[in-house]
């Protein structure tokens, strides 16, 4: 198996320890994932919308993976965080796939004269690093989890070979 080195951090936006700034992402992650399934049904029966039915479907999946990072940190067990930290790690590699399809894009438009994508593209560079940041910060979550309780029981967790 091999091992990587990916960057972690100490705290979360330099101001909150690393638990707290996970059971912060948890909870926006909850509030937001409640919020959207929410607005799927209004739009589904109220104004009969019937593709937002996806959207309410993808959301249902959101708010699990949210629970189950918000248990992992509460019950200190990382694989209930794992998923989390994938769906993350996936969101982020797109987004940075997509700010390049989209910067190729931009370079060429910028010489037909549309300057005012420009701004469209540097608002998204700052949401995929933010994104980035996120991933950075749910990886260091879990790996100080992780090797917290491979401490306290004197060994380390580790998936069979297969």
């Amino acid at each position: 198996m091999f091992n990587m080195n990916l960057p972690m951090v100490s705290n979360f936006f330099g101001c909150f320890d690393l638990r707290t700034g996970g059971l912060i992402i948890g909870w926006l992650g909850v509030v937001t994932s409640c919020i959207s399934i929410f607005q799927s049904l209004i739009f589904l029966f109220l104004y009969r919308i019937e593709y937002v039915f996806v959207y309410g479907i993808l959301n249902v999946f959101g708010l699990i993976i949210s629970a189950c990072w918000l248990y992992g940190i509460y019950q200190n067990r990382p694989s209930y965080m794992l998923l989390n930290v994938i769906t993350s790690a996936i969101g982020s590699i797109i987004l940075y796939i997509v700010l390049v399809i989209s910067m190729g894009f931009y370079s060429i438009l910028a010489l037909h004269g549309q300057m005012l994508l420009g701004i469209g593209l540097f608002v998204f560079c700052i949401i995929t690093v933010g994104s980035a940041y996120l991933f950075i910060v749910k990886y260091s979550i879990y790996k100080n989890i992780k090797e917290a309780n491979s401490a306290s029981t004197g060994y380390e967790f580790t998936s069979p070979d297969v």
